[in-house]
């Protein structure tokens, strides 16, 4: 599923400062795995940047047809 297309779009996107995202091709989708420690360093405006960061690459994806699954493990605070 994962593509070189959507491997070159993924990359052409910029990270904010201080985080990034993990890429899992599961075959019948691909899966954005956002680690919660990342998150917890982050100020609210970062976090709004790192939202808007996953979104993007969500999107991406799905022009190239794919199934975009999200996963964040809990936050400790979320607990």
């Amino acid at each position: 599923m994962y593509t070189k297309q959507m491997s070159d779009a993924f990359h052409a996107i910029k990270a904010p400062n201080n985080f990034g995202v993990k890429v899992f091709d599961a075959d019948n989708f691909i899966t954005i795995y956002i680690g919660p420690e990342q998150l917890i360093k982050l100020s609210e405006d970062e976090q709004k940047e790192a939202i808007e960061y996953v979104t993007k690459i969500k999107s991406v994806f799905e022009k190239y047809g794919a199934i975009v699954h999200i996963v964040r493990p809990p936050l400790e605070k979320d607990k």
